[in-house]
């Protein structure tokens, strides 16, 4: 349900269509369809069709959105507020922006090679 919320915004999971009986019946016994030989094949069998339709409700992502806008918004206002204390409060302000410009290029530079 976790996975479903990330992907597809709902927490509605979907219903999984049966597997055909042939192929279930190929995983069963993968060493009897090697073993024949005959080049005829039986004509494939068709699943039955449901006879109501599952409804699904519909969801409103609006508020998921929301939450991960401000949860976007309190990690940019925490990182502006580390860059500013840690030039306020270090006076090695050289070495401040050496390690900022690394913890930019670096991954950059990983994502490229």
């Amino acid at each position: 349900m976790l996975a479903q919320i990330h992907k597809k915004q709902t927490p509605i999971v979907p219903v999984r269509k049966p597997a055909p009986p042939d192929r279930e019946a190929g995983k069963a016994a993968p060493e009897k369809a090697q073993s024949s030989s005959s080049s005829i094949q039986a004509a494939p069998v068709e699943a039955p069709k449901p006879t109501s339709e599952v409804t699904q409700k519909s969801h409103n992502a609006l508020p998921l959105k929301c939450f991960f806008l401000l949860a976007s918004i309190g990690m940019f206002v925490s990182t502006l507020s580390g860059l500013y204390m840690s030039y306020k409060y270090i006076r090695n302000q050289r070495l401040i922006t050496v390690m900022l410009l690394g913890g930019i290029i670096v991954p950059v530079l990983l994502t490229i090679f």
